[in-house]
């Protein structure tokens, strides 16, 4: 059991990984909007995590405003508590011509901790195959087991679980 949540938990706050850039051409996907319950600060996530996957050269994104419109145009549901269903990844990836969709929810959970009440994120990422639209992946981050102060802001622990997020999809190969 302790295995399986130090995977998705980040005990101090994490910092950015590395900055090793992949070789060859990336793969194009699609970063769908987040499910969230804190609009303005899943906006800012959602530029951190392309950012991050961007620079690594990890996965070439196709702007956010064609996969709104895809999304909408489809009348695909975003915001299910287990995500996109295979056929609607699928439907999406061949809509935008991607190789992979990813998605999926970022919230703020309020916790109380010994010195105080503290604001951490609850986070998950599904990576989708968009060949067929199959979920690859289900990654989790969640900063309510970090050793950090109650002083510690909302948007630290942003950055700390997309940071910790950036670092679980390095790990695979796309």
């Amino acid at each position: 059991m302790a295995a399986m949540l130090a995977g998705c938990v980040t005990l101090t706050p994490d910092g950015p990984p590395p900055l090793v850039k992949r070789s060859g051409k990336a793969p194009k996907a699609a970063l769908l909007p987040w499910y969230t319950n804190d609009h303005q600060l899943a906006n800012t996530a959602y530029i951190q995590l392309k950012t991050c996957l961007e620079e690594r050269n990890i996965f070439r994104f196709v702007p956010r405003d064609k996969v709104e419109y895809a999304i909408q145009h489809n009348g695909i549901d975003i915001n299910k508590t287990f995500g996109i269903s295979q056929s609607e990844a699928k439907q999406l990836a061949d809509a935008l011509e991607v190789d992979y969709i990813l998605g999926g929810a970022f919230n703020v959970v309020k916790s109380l901790k010994l010195n105080g009440w503290r604001r951490d994120i609850a986070s998950d990422m599904r990576i989708y195959r968009g060949s067929n639209g199959q979920k690859m992946h289900t990654l989790l981050s969640n900063t309510s087991m970090t050793f950090a102060s109650a002083e510690q802001n909302a948007d630290l622990m942003s950055r700390s679980a997309i940071n910790h997020l950036c670092s679980q999809i390095l790990q695979y190969s796309y």
